[in-house]
């Protein structure tokens, strides 16, 4: 609600006051062109119910009843805007308003629903009536009272009980897998087992937290060849940070990859210009030459500037040193040093995109998904892990995607998406403390929630059936560490859940027990000297009993940080 001029005197210093001079002129640019953009339909229109008298006693006057849904996720002009438009009545205003809204499931703080409007509603309308609608008539009262259970724990809202005349329902069913890679195959399991007893892939929904997380499930159901449909964006190895990344890796392997060449040469920023590619097009074609062999004499182009032949050159050498890096460093390895060397994710951070945290983290899921790689292929049979054994793999993943029909696809989705949304089934994953509820909100009571009340609505989006699940270990920014189970886990009724042969815990996603220092498990202890056949040698700092079994921090001699090895799977020898 600042127009240029508010802003330029509230923001004196740094990037607002650099914002300052740019939001007037694009301001200028919209009236020039008669034109708003969207938050201009409401501050605008808020503007002139609040200057102008007339204008605001002719709108209340049209308005005859004022009807607002989702009230729970209006924003402060929005708000307004109600405010403004509602008749007055003898004891305030609001005689003609009605709205319809639920306090436990406004999860939109982040782009700036504001719960208290709806919490607060009563007070700014006086005389209003409040009516609850408690009959849930969508999920069995199985569901409802684990969702009752974890949201009657929020303070911010109205107290309610939902309820169902539906038959009671299989229970609440929750799993802590060994890591992501084996949660994902217990639901693509669980998904045959469903469709084996009747129910359509469009039944069932997978949900999770972050977007970054849909990776993992799309490898899953890709190999077990699972019909899937991403969601609310594009899949994981469509998206534009992870294409270009990918492109990078592809030119090192193969320089005759004309289209991840001219992907990368621009990106980041170099200078290297369209008009500088075509050129660089033509002189390939006029010599039979493929464009990466240009780029050894760049020199030769004809109409190119010393300056655009300079960069050419440099990108040229580029990707020279990063081949000759190949000899040198696995593809984990190799992949984190390409993004670091040529400033991608530096890149990502100065765009100031809304956007650019989530593609950071996709950068970061995919490194992870070449560690994995590289992990699987070491302790395999098909020979040592390269990069262009990942591009393969990577390769079959995405063309499967569209191997069946459309209409019949178990659905991905974030969390956040699935508002609004019901399926017969539904798993909701990654339930580990930093991730749902999410690292961000950790240190906020409003924050966690919020995260609850998301919690409580992904629960609701299920009409028979809910499949929890978390993950002992998860792999993320290249390293493999253990997790703590979501203290949501903890707060569903015992009794409603299937706790899959074992009690929750705050402990961990496993139910795990430390060893301490004079406990043995599967013959390691803590100050073991150990070798890895990745990693060298090492010594173990703690070992933690899981489900899947022992599972040690060890600080090798090659490795800055700790890594967490799960003894069932590394090969690990003891010295």
């Amino acid at each position: 609600m600042l127009g240029p001029d508010a802003y330029a005197a509230s923001r004196r210093y740094g990037f607002g006051r650099a914002v300052a001079p740019i939001y007037a002129e694009y301001q200028t640019r919209l009236r020039h062109a008669a034109a708003m953009d969207f938050d201009d339909l409401l501050m605008n229109a808020v503007a002139v119910l609040r200057d102008h008298p007339d204008a605001r006693d002719h709108y209340r006057r049209r308005v005859r009843h004022l009807l607002v849904d989702e009230f729970q996720d209006t924003n402060p002009p929005q708000y307004l805007l109600v405010k403004l438009l509602a008749a007055p009545g003898p004891d305030g205003l609001g005689g003609n308003v009605c709205v319809v809204g639920d306090p436990d499931q406004s999860i939109y703080q982040w782009r700036g629903a504001d719960i208290r409007h709806i919490i607060s509603f009563e007070a700014d309308f006086t005389g209003a009536r409040v009516i609850m609608l408690e009959q849930n008539y969508r999920s069995t009262p199985t569901i409802l009272r684990a969702a009752n259970a974890v949201i009657g724990r929020n303070t911010a809202r109205h107290p309610k009980v939902l309820w169902s005349e539906r038959d009671e329902g299989a229970p609440v069913s929750f799993h802590a897998s060994y890591d992501e890679y084996d949660e994902a195959a217990r639901v693509a399991q669980h998904v045959r087992d469903l469709t084996a007893a009747g129910y359509q892939r469009r039944d069932i929904a997978v949900f999770y937290r972050t977007n970054a997380q849909s990776r993992v499930f799309e490898e899953t159901f890709s190999s077990d060849r699972i019909p899937y449909v991403v969601v609310g964006t594009v899949g994981f190895y469509e998206r534009r940070e992870v294409k270009d990344v990918l492109a990078y890796l592809r030119v090192i392997v193969n320089p005759a990859d004309t289209v991840s060449l001219e992907r990368t040469i621009n990106v980041p920023p170099r200078g290297i210009g369209t008009t500088t590619l075509e050129r660089l097009r033509a002189h390939a074609a006029q010599h039979l030459l493929m464009p990466h062999e240009v780029l050894a004499h760049a020199g030769d182009v004809d109409g190119v500037s010393p300056a655009a032949r300079a960069r050419l050159a440099a990108f040229h050498e580029l990707l020279q040193r990063f081949r000759a890096e190949t000899e040198e460093r696995g593809p984990a390895d190799l992949a984190r040093f390409v993004v670091s060397e040529v400033g991608y994710v530096a890149m990502l951070e100065k765009d100031r995109d809304e956007l650019a945290p989530e593609r950071i983290e996709n950068v970061e899921e995919l490194l992870d998904a070449i560690t994995a790689y590289e992990r699987q292929a070491a302790d395999s049979d098909e020979g040592p892990p390269s990069l262009r054994g990942f591009l393969e793999s990577v390769s079959l993943i995405s063309e499967i995607d569209t191997w069946d029909s459309e209409h019949d696809r178990v659905s991905l989705m974030t969390a956040h998406n699935s508002k609004g949304l019901e399926f017969p089934v539904v798993f909701v994953t990654g339930l580990e403390e930093g991730l749902f509820p999410h690292a961000n909100s950790l240190d906020s009571t409003p924050g966690i929630e919020e995260e609850r009340r998301l919690f409580y609505v992904a629960l609701t989006r299920a009409k028979d059936r809910v499949f929890l699940s978390a993950a002992d270990t998860r792999m993320r920014h290249g390293r493999t560490d253990a997790q703590e189970v979501s203290r949501f886990i903890d707060e569903l009724p015992e009794d409603e859940v299937d706790w899959d042969g074992r009690a929750p815990s705050r402990a961990s996603a496993g139910s795990r027990a430390r060893a301490t220092s004079d406990e043995k498990a599967d013959g390691y202890e803590p100050g073991d000297r150990v070798r890895h056949p990745t990693f060298g040698a090492g010594q173990v700092l703690e070992v933690t009993e899981t489900s899947c079994g022992p599972i040690c921090s060890v600080q090798f001699e090659s490795e800055d940080e700790p890594r967490t090895v799960a003894t069932r799977f590394a090969r690990l020898t003891k010295l």
